[in-house]
């Protein structure tokens, strides 16, 4: 704790929850280091007592999530701006199951729920004669991490077919 500058109420804090609750705490925090810089922590305290169950000392754990943190933070930009995006977004799973969809993809393929589309095989939203060239993607990326440019078209409940696919390498 000695590379932290902690507000004297921070230590009061943690110590009154320690001492109410008797066992061990998780707290996450953010905390200043010495030369200035944020990090977000989860500290574990747990209490040492003897054997007449008196404390008699707290030992305790940091670890520093802050790239966790941070992470967290991009995905949920990221999520807003495809959740509202007026194109179709969708991300598969590494079997092209799709786990994420926005609702622009979805009013473009003619559903009105997330659970109509969730779980199911990117592949069926594909034309017929173009799921052959989904599969060299897929196994594109499994193999070699990235795809040339391709356009597929995809097709809505009604077998009306538009281009909803083209990326580049």
């Amino acid at each position: 704790m000695a590379d932290f500058v902690l507000p004297a109420s921070y230590n009061e804090n943690i110590l009154q929850e320690l001492l109410s609750n008797d066992n061990s705490k998780t707290f996450q925090r953010r905390v200043r280091r010495n030369d200035g810089k944020i990090l977000w922590t989860i500290i574990d305290v747990s209490p040492i007592k003897d054997e007449e169950n008196n404390i008699l000392f707290f030992i305790s754990q940091i670890q520093d999530i802050t790239t966790i943190i941070e992470t967290q933070i991009e995905l949920l930009k990221f999520k807003k701006i495809t959740d509202k995006a007026n194109y179709g977004v969708v991300m598969t799973d590494l079997d092209g199951k799709i786990i994420y969809t926005n609702e622009a993809f979805m009013t473009m393929h003619g559903y009105n729920k997330s659970s109509d589309v969730i779980g199911t095989e990117y592949i069926n939203y594909c034309k017929n004669e173009q799921q052959e060239c989904f599969e060299n993607i897929k196994q594109a990326l499994d193999e070699e991490g990235w795809h040339e440019t391709k356009e597929i078209w995809h097709k809505k409940i009604v077998e009306k077919f538009f281009r909803c696919y083209q990326a580049d390498r």
